[in-house]
């Protein structure tokens, strides 16, 4: 199952000329784990056992893109639905560069709870 970043309109003219706008951006949902990849600034494959829970984001979103600290990643294109992912043992989450470990991820996406929410671990949406 993949699912599309949703991207809002002004952030896709500004990142596709950067290798990040929507037609390099996936996530995809396999039998056994959580793809996530944000063209060169991001890609994670998270084991299906290791995700903890699924839910809607209620962080305020103050910017666009790849970024992450202290094993939280927000990985990017719209403010809007918000899916936070919570990783649980945290797993490699390399961009270039820099390798670490990533505990939470958190993702606009189109469908952001629907269908995605069956996949963590204790059923919660």
């Amino acid at each position: 199952m993949e699912f599309q970043f949703g991207v809002d309109r002004w952030y896709h003219w500004m990142a596709a000329p950067l290798g990040l706008g929507p037609e390099r951006a996936l996530i995809r949902i396999s039998p056994t784990q959580l793809h996530v990849k944000l063209g060169w600034a991001f890609e994670a494959d998270i084991p299906l056992t290791s995700i903890a829970d699924i839910r809607r984001g209620e962080r305020v979103i103050d910017g666009w893109g790849a970024r992450g600290r202290q094993g939280i990643w927000v990985v990017n294109g719209s403010a809007d639905d918000i899916v936070e992912v919570a990783i649980d043992p945290p797993v490699q989450a390399p961009r270039p560069g820099v390798a670490s470990n990533c505990a939470c991820y958190e993702s606009a996406c189109f469908d952001p709870i629907g269908s995605s929410s069956h996949y963590a671990r204790d059923g919660s949406r």
